[in-house]
């Protein structure tokens, strides 16, 4: 699939746009392993990964995230405009033709059967609450945000599904 991201193995991913290499899950972005407790992001100085990205004309942010369901195709490009449509909770982002340009590539990590999946997903573009947006569009809302996948962003018989939004972002060096 040419529009797709593919992995090279050893951390390496790849889109149309190049190739990156992503930190490990041992590291934090700054390049030191991690330390429980710690705030890398706030806390760290600009050393090792984190140093190199802000110098970097090519680093681009990979996010990884944990969806309710299977995204199919398993991995692909979401090229779908988003505008912003006011409400009663607050802004929110929809599809809409005449939107503004919104592109995600995504790729799924790793599954438990149809009920969760463990995604990584890397926005060419960036606006707000694209992420959230482009994982519903999919049918598979990121666990827990309610404000975008309502019930369906829960797992049935999980207790609690609704307070484990999460989403990692980590710094992808191309080269």
């Amino acid at each position: 699939m040419p529009n797709a991201m593919t992995s090279l193995g050893n951390g390496v991913i790849t889109t149309p746009e190049g190739s990156m290499k992503l930190p490990s899950v041992s590291e934090d972005i700054t390049g030191a392993p991690n330390s429980p407790g710690e705030n890398a992001e706030a806390s760290a100085p600009k050393t090792g990964l984190r140093a190199k990205a802000a110098r970097s004309k090519t680093a681009r942010k990979v996010y990884w995230t944990i969806v309710v369901g299977l995204p199919l195709p398993r991995q692909g490009k979401i090229d779908m405009p988003l505008a912003k449509l006011p409400g009663r909770g607050g802004e929110k982002m929809a599809p809409e033709d005449d939107g503004k340009a919104a592109v995600t590539y995504y790729s799924v990590i790793e599954n438990a059967g149809d009920k969760a999946s463990f995604v990584a997903l890397l926005p060419v573009t960036g606006r707000t609450h694209q992420l959230r947006a482009h994982c519903l569009a999919l049918g598979t809302p990121i666990l827990g945000d309610g404000k975008y996948g309502g019930a369906e962003s829960q797992i049935p018989g999980v207790p609690n599904s609704q307070q484990l939004v999460s989403v990692v972002q980590v710094v992808a060096l191309g080269f």
